[in-house]
């Protein structure tokens, strides 16, 4: 569903869309342009407006007006389960979304069990490039995702493994990568603490390009100590 609410918290109007009876469908996370557009991304297990997919979980985005007029629909599957997570304009106006998928998608082959994905769509929901990145024999999930000011890519995430050949501290590591504004990978940094489990969950980046990570963990983390 959706809700819009005024500044004083009075509900204006609730839209709610979704499948089939018995298939669920939720969204996951939601930007909002500066014309007032509204992008939607989640998850479905049947289809919508039409679309079929034949997958266990299929990443759906799609795109309101402020008056809620339908402007696009995308459904991708790519032969698994791809959940979306993840949402954020791109300095050029488009769109880039993450999420995780055990599928292959638009021919990449997969590197785990579970790979982490970075899909870009015009404005218009034309698909632009879908890059996808883990960890041999593990599980890797992209959970959140930033642009900065220069517009590279940045996304936040958790893994069993090692990704790029970076090294793994704990059981599971909390990560992050940054990827050109075409999803190239220039980094990966996993951080993790002995026998620990890291999960990263939010990222953001200030106008001076500084780059702020959060998540959890249950172990003591550069230093610092349980309260």
């Amino acid at each position: 569903f959706l809700m819009k609410l005024n500044g004083s918290g009075i509900v204006q109007w609730t839209k709610v869309k979704g499948a089939t009876l018995g298939s669920v469908t939720k969204a996951t996370a939601m930007v909002i342009d500066s014309t007032r557009n509204i992008y939607i991304l989640g998850d479905t297990d049947g289809p919508l407006d039409g679309f079929e997919h034949t997958n266990p979980i299929a990443m759906f985005l799609t795109k309101y007006s402020e008056a809620w007029v339908a402007e696009f629909l995308i459904l991708i599957s790519g032969g698994g389960m791809t959940h979306a997570t993840g949402v954020k304009l791109a300095t050029d106006g488009a769109v880039v979304v993450t999420g995780y998928t055990s599928a292959t998608l638009s021919g990449f082959e997969r590197v785990g069990n579970i790979d982490y994905f970075i899909h870009k769509f015009g404005s218009g929901g034309s698909p632009l490039w879908v890059k996808q990145f883990g960890a041999p024999q593990a599980d890797t999930i992209g959970r959140a995702i930033t642009v900065d000011k220069d517009g590279d890519i940045l996304v936040v995430g958790t893994t069993t493994g090692e990704i790029n050949g970076s090294q793994k501290v704990g059981t599971i590591d909390a990560f992050i990568s940054r990827h050109t504004e075409n999803g190239d990978l220039k980094f990966v940094r996993q951080i993790g603490a002995s026998n620990g489990i890291l999960s990263g969950m939010a990222v953001a980046s200030d106008a001076l390009g500084n780059v702020y990570f959060a998540g959890g963990s249950d172990q003591p983390l550069d230093g610092n100590v349980f309260a």
